[in-house]
């Protein structure tokens, strides 16, 4: 019987955590609005930018986690929560891919702010990765 509300009270917390009104303390559901990036490389920056646009991007709050098929960090070697964000601060974080070899630098960036601060429901939304400039809003 233990078992059975240990169990209960576990299913109710990913329900109420997954819900949409209880998902901005613990996530950011973005969506990329627009793109920018060096003229001098078009074609990768349009090539990227166009899969990246009017695609949804899945932030975990806790740990940096950004889910995306071009930004997405999950598979980078440390990701760290420069900021939290609240009401003066915004969320931001820092993900660095590292390379093939023993050497600990190099590798791809990338960066996510959330513009927590700005006021209502939808937060701008930046993310810099390999160059390119992706633009959008949180909620």
């Amino acid at each position: 019987m233990k078992r059975l509300i240990v169990t209960a009270k576990a299913i109710s917390l990913v329900i109420l955590t997954s819900s949409p009104t209880n998902a901005a303390p613990y996530s950011y559901i973005c969506t990329i609005e627009s793109f920018h990036g060096p003229k001098d490389d078009e074609d990768r920056v349009d090539y990227l930018g166009n899969l990246a646009i009017r695609t949804t991007v899945s932030i975990d709050r806790r740990t940096g986690a950004v889910i995306h098929p071009v930004l997405g960090n999950t598979s980078h070697r440390t990701t760290t929560v420069l900021d939290h964000g609240d009401e003066s601060w915004a969320f931001r974080v820092l993900s660095e891919s590292g390379t093939t070899s023993d050497d600990p630098s190099g590798g791809n960036i990338v960066y996510v702010e959330v513009t927590e601060y700005a006021t209502g429901v939808r937060k701008p939304f930046l993310a810099v990765d390999d160059g390119i400039a992706y633009l959008g809003y949180c909620e």
